[in-house]
């Protein structure tokens, strides 16, 4: 974590020697040869006291940084039990919880710090959580030179790839393929989000130090990176079936509203039919329903029926009176 501090003190360093060389030059036209070497010799020592202290400086720094990254903690029990790793640049943070199923992020909070390329004491975190189906793509770069990677086979996967390679501007060191010095080895994660798809963690990153890849310094950075590597495509081939599961189109779902009535299940309409007859030049309606006590408007089912008299038979007498009637109007005949 460079400051204005250690920069200044790296700055002095580099100019020491020139300072050093330059009084050896002068001691000699001098005829000073001793002078002139134990002024090379203090400049060397002064450039190594003034790059000691500007480390010194930076590795502080370093530490008062991380202990205030502890202090950022997602809401989950026993969390210091978690594997978790922190970039090499201290600018993001990984953490995987098994019982859960879950991966944790930490980033620079984008709404109080923008742009941000290097980490500061005081900087502000956010924590991001997703799922294990939510990991597309995992890749092991070295200066910015892809060395491996596993991914999802889904067409969003190799869509959202190849947008974030047209968008990924190139740096300057990518001009060739890493030969036997690196001087970054960062682990790329590709995740299910629209805001920040690309998540990077560095195992190491000096632009301004290669180390060869013989060196111990550069067994232990990669074995840091391969063991997170292996676990990163252990959950991506472990979570396959079922995010390929979850990408399946649902059927939709009918919601019937709930003043819906089942039509089947009312009582038919009933049916009522009309006949027209011609009687005397008189037009007469009749309405037949399926309902028979909807014959007479003005009784309703419940009204008792009138039960209607049995006739009473006609006496011969008056029969005999009725018939005589009928002979005086001309409408009786005897056969």
């Amino acid at each position: 974590m460079p400051s204005k501090l250690s920069n200044l003190m790296a700055g002095l360093g580099c100019l020491t020697p020139i300072v050093g060389i330059v009084l050896l030059c002068y001691f000699l036209f001098q005829s000073s040869i001793s002078l002139g070497v134990i002024s090379i010799v203090l400049s060397f020592v002064i450039t190594i006291l003034f790059i000691a202290l500007g480390i010194r400086i930076e590795e502080k720094r370093k530490l008062k940084q991380l202990d205030y990254l502890q202090t950022f903690q997602p809401d989950v029990e026993d969390f210091h039990k978690l594997k978790s790793f922190t970039s090499y640049d201290l600018l993001t943070k990984i953490a995987i919880d098994d019982q859960h199923g879950k991966v944790y992020f930490w980033a620079a909070d984008s709404d109080k710090v923008q742009n941000i390329t290097k980490a500061y004491v005081g900087m502000p975190y956010i924590i991001k959580s997703y799922n294990y189906i939510d990991i597309l793509a995992v890749r092991f770069t070295e200066d910015q030179h892809q060395t491996a990677t596993v991914q999802r086979d889904t067409h969003f996967t190799h869509y959202l790839l190849n947008k974030l390679s047209k968008d990924k501007v190139e740096s300057k060191n990518a001009s060739g393929p890493p030969i036997d010095k690196i001087s970054s080895m960062d682990l790329e994660i590709i995740l299910n989000d629209n805001v920040k798809p690309r998540h990077l963690i560095r195992f190491y990153h000096e632009p301004n130090i290669r180390i060869r890849k013989d060196s111990p310094e550069y067994q232990g950075h990669y074995s840091n990176l391969q063991q997170w590597f292996t676990r990163l495509e252990t959950i991506i081939n472990e979570t396959e079936e079922s995010f390929a599961t979850s990408n399946v189109e649902q059927p939709l779902e009918i919601i019937e509203p709930a003043n819906h009535k089942d039509l089947s299940q009312e009582d038919p309409p009933n049916e009522k039919t009309q006949i027209m007859m011609d009687v005397d030049m008189k037009q007469y309606s009749l309405d037949l329903t399926e309902d028979r006590t909807e014959l007479n408007p003005q009784s309703s089912p419940d009204d008792p029926i009138p039960m209607q008299a049995p006739e009473k038979p006609t006496s011969y007498f008056e029969q005999l009176i009725e018939k005589n009637k009928k002979q005086l109007r001309g409408d009786y005949s005897d056969e």
